[in-house]
């Protein structure tokens, strides 16, 4: 089951949310999944058949499972496997727990530890919600240069 804070951000990314009877999910167009690749658009720009089977295609994300489903428009729809990717990594990063992003974040810098408040963490603690990682403050983050 997705959180309430996962299904702000896929809302936030661009799925719009439906509920009817029992089935609660998220759904975005295809169209906009593709919207800024350039491979797909170049695609789109030579067929006009590949643009009817994007736009027949679903993609949705089941609130309660927390599964993506994409449905393609037609059986010919050459690029799953791509498409699958894009969908992949756009529902990836929106559901993502925030500790994983930060500790994503961290990789980037060479950081010993994070304080917070008067408790410190080392990288790869669980790191409570609560902690400002972003702050400018320099006893934040302590970046060994």
């Amino acid at each position: 089951m997705l959180k309430e804070q996962q299904i702000k951000n896929l809302e936030s990314a661009g799925f719009k949310r439906w509920t009817k009877g029992e089935y609660d999910r998220l759904y975005i167009a295809a169209t906009d999944i593709i919207a800024e690749d350039e491979g797909f658009q170049a695609q789109i720009s030579r067929s006009s058949k590949f643009e009817r089977e994007i736009e027949a295609t679903k993609v949705y994300v089941d609130v309660k499972t927390g599964e993506t489903v994409i449905a393609y428009g037609f059986k010919s729809f050459s690029d799953h496997k791509d498409f699958k990717a894009l969908v992949d990594a756009i529902v990836a990063e929106a559901i993502a727990d925030e500790t994983v992003k930060m500790v994503e974040a961290c990789k980037k810098y060479e950081i010993i530890g994070i304080r917070y408040s008067r408790e410190s963490y080392n990288v790869g603690d669980e790191i409570p919600a609560s902690a400002d990682v972003c702050g400018s403050d320099d006893e934040m983050l302590h970046i060994n240069r």
